[in-house]
């Protein structure tokens, strides 16, 4: 019973990643990635957190901007970030 109680908390400790998103819900490729990999979901986070912190310094017609520029990178990330070593694309 321990051994079956000690497998599952480490099955989900892993798969308890911290990206800025719910991974039950990723549904690109990138954000499977994402999800799979602790480096790259840490990192998501942290940059989540940066926007998050940048919309709320912003004037309301820069925050405008900066959500239609965000999107487009997004949309553009998917297209050209071919896999999880390419760190600096995703």
């Amino acid at each position: 019973m321990k051994i079956i109680l000690l497998s599952t908390m480490l099955f989900v400790a892993a798969n308890a990643y911290s990206a800025s998103f719910d991974c039950k819900k990723a549904s690109t490729r990138i954000e499977n990635l994402i999800c799979e990999d602790l480096p790259l979901s840490q990192l998501d986070n942290q940059m989540s957190n940066a926007y998050v912190n940048l919309k709320e310094e912003l004037k309301p017609e820069a925050v405008e901007a900066l959500i239609k520029e965000q999107r487009n990178w997004l949309r553009s990330r998917e297209k050209i970030c071919v896999d999880k070593d390419d760190v600096a694309c995703i």
